[in-house]
């Protein structure tokens, strides 16, 4: 990774700050302030138990001060908004997690947890258990 220019990211920091008010374009920009300033790295997924390792940004430290620092007094005036920027972070984050779960070839399924589960399964093929039945 190159060396960091501290007073360039701070100023990239400070315009995506300025982006805040609407929490979609600021998470697309904190992924791009994020690709840009880390160094692509795998970590072993926490969900998934067979060997499935995720893509991870390893954002050096300056960089997050940087990002923390020109956030912060926006973050702090109202709590709802910023409840809804963590939201669409988190769902950008999840979002790009199933992504990589399916290229590996997982099937995922939405399922609240609640209800039966026969629901979300249904709308999956089986092939080979209609190919048994048929018999």
């Amino acid at each position: 990774m190159p060396a960091l220019d501290i007073a360039q990211i701070r100023a990239e920091a400070a315009e995506l700050a300025r982006l805040y008010g609407d929490p979609e374009t600021f998470a697309a920009a904190a992924k791009d302030f994020f690709q840009a300033h880390s160094a692509p790295s795998y970590r072993q997924s926490l969900v998934v138990s067979i060997h499935a390792p995720l893509k991870s940004y390893d954002t050096p430290l300056p960089v997050l001060r940087a990002l923390v620092n020109a956030v912060r007094k926006v973050a702090t005036v109202n709590d709802s908004h910023t409840l809804l920027v963590a939201a669409r972070l988190w769902a950008l984050e999840r979002r790009a997690q199933l992504d990589d779960y399916r290229g590996r070839g997982l099937t995922i399924v939405d399922w609240d947890g609640v209800g039966s589960l026969d629901v979300p399964l249904a709308t999956l093929r089986r092939p080979r258990l209609r190919r048994a039945m048929a018999r």
